[in-house]
């Protein structure tokens, strides 16, 4: 039990060290950081909507509902490539979500 509570404590540690190090890294270079968020976003909404769309097409012959899966692969497919040819859009939808909540 031990052992496993100090595997658990080293752990926290490591993630706290690493997102003051992030926070930090913000603090000094705020556009590098941005644009790497707006990367990983975009290819994480990219690999959702291929996901997504491969998934629907599996499904169109067993599910009746399997349209609107393949409409939120293709919505994400867009927005994905949307974010790498255009990322100020998806800089000005996040913030323009996050402040009006």
């Amino acid at each position: 039990m031990k052992r496993l509570l100090s595997r658990s404590v080293w752990s926290t540690l490591m993630k706290g060290i690493i997102a003051l190090s992030l926070g930090l890294l913000a603090l000094v270079w705020p556009i590098i950081i941005i644009s790497l968020l707006v990367v990983s976003l975009g290819s994480y909404i990219l690999i959702d909507g291929v996901f997504s769309l491969v998934s629907a097409l599996r499904k169109r012959k067993t599910e009746a509902n399997w349209d609107w899966l393949f409409l939120n692969g293709m919505f994400g497919i867009f927005a994905g490539v949307l974010t790498f040819f255009n990322p100020f859009v998806i800089i000005a939808a996040v913030a323009f979500l996050v402040l009006t909540k």
